[in-house]
């Protein structure tokens, strides 16, 4: 039924209900329902890609890309792209970016030139690339990549990677990390990590960690207040004077 999360099974192998989540099986072997699954590092779609879906790590759309698609570290778009696409890894914009897009028909993402001094316009997503060592706009999503060594805007999902060391934002996805030893901001979640070590607040999901419950265990220090300032990695102070302390590394949404 919709909603169901099949990771790793054969539950679905002839039929997909609109919403599953069905990453690194075979189960959609047949039919695909648009804008709903999420196939990553599968060879589901081999023959036909709907628009919205999103095949990362794949080799899915070798000869045509849909609006909206995202395709990261693949060779998907060789001949052509298509504005508004979310090409991350890859090797097609070597001179310049344009707003809300990446140039096509380049190599190395940006190694000369990124508009807007050295900071990438929001909506981008550049994984895997070293683009925004600098400054990051919000609403990126930074994937196992060190871009974002010295601040980190609100909203980001920072998965599998360390680039959180000093502090991390309310609403972030921080799964299978060390990111958040010390303290955790209400909206995260805590998944099977070490995450939550000193206290937790009320509303996490903390599962398979030490530590659960609406308050800090006994003996812990108190969460910190969300208006604590920070440093970053460097040493510079943080540019976002709402960002709360954090303890040392950790990364995955």
């Amino acid at each position: 039924m919709s909603g169901q999360h099949y990771v790793g099974t054969a539950l679905c192998r002839d039929s997909i209900v609109s919403g599953q989540h069905c990453v690194g099986t075979a189960l959609c072997r047949d039919s695909i329902v648009s804008g709903q699954q999420h196939y990553v590092g599968t060879a589901l779609c081999r023959d036909s890609i709907m628009s919205g879906q999103h095949y990362v790590g794949t080799a899915l759309c070798r000869d045509s890309i849909m609006s909206g698609q995202h395709c990261v570290g693949t060779a998907l778009c060789r001949d052509s792209i298509m504005s508004g696409q979310h090409y991350v890894g890859t090797a097609l914009c070597r001179d310049s970016i344009m707003s809300g897009h990446i140039m096509s028909g380049q190599h190395s993402l940006c190694r000369d030139s990124i508009m807007s001094g050295h900071s990438i316009m929001s909506g981008q997503h550049y994984v895997g690339t070293a683009l925004c060592r600098d400054s990051i706009m919000s609403g990126q999503h930074y994937v196992g990549t060190a871009l974002c060594r010295d601040s980190i805007v609100s909203g980001q999902h920072y998965v599998g990677t360390a680039l959180c060391r000093d502090s991390i934002v309310s609403g972030q996805h921080c799964v299978g990390t060390a990111l958040c030893r010390d303290s955790i901001m209400s909206g995260q979640h805590c998944v099977g990590t070490a995450l939550c070590r000193d206290s937790i607040v009320s509303g996490q999901h903390c599962v398979g960690t030490t530590g659960s419950g609406g308050s800090p265990p006994l003996g812990c220090p108190p969460h910190p207040p969300r208006g604590a300032g920070g440093s970053t990695q460097s040493g510079r102070p943080s540019s976002q004077p709402h960002l709360a302390l954090a303890g040392p590394p950790g990364g995955n949404t």
